[in-house]
């Protein structure tokens, strides 16, 4: 059986909807973020201070979202977003019909190649609206 390792978004307390990741090792998503902590150059005070608004974020938050995404095999080396793994996975913890109006918006997603492309997978996820 899976263990399933919760993190909050970003692990903040601001995001709405919370990230699952089933795993049989439980420290594999703190490996995950320590390794985009890393990568990103993102601290773990710019990820605990973040707050969701329709103002993108800074590179290095959109680098540590991209890097958590693509670790956890949601995002391909090619950037496809890999929507029937996270709904397989049951990545998003929300009312079915938020789910559906997030994986409806992850689907539109045309790629993910560069950090700033990981602000439409933000936006998504959080219930950021362009309008």
């Amino acid at each position: 059986m899976f263990a399933s390792t919760t993190l909050l978004l970003l692990l903040t307390s601001c995001a709405s909807f919370f990230i699952t990741l089933a795993t049989n090792d439980p420290t594999e998503m703190v490996q995950i973020t320590q390794a985009c902590l890393n990568e990103s150059g993102a601290t773990m005070e710019m990820v605990r201070n973040y707050k969701p608004s329709k103002k993108e974020p800074e590179k290095e938050l959109l680098c540590f979202i991209k890097c958590n995404f693509e670790k956890m095999g949601y995002v391909m080396d090619n950037g496809t977003v890999c929507v029937e793994s996270m709904k397989e996975d049951g990545f998003i913890e929300a009312p079915d019909d938020d789910k559906e109006t997030i994986y409806e918006c992850l689907e539109g997603v045309a790629g993910v190649e560069t950090c700033e492309d990981a602000w439409d997978l933000e936006k998504c996820v959080v219930g950021i609206s362009d309008e």
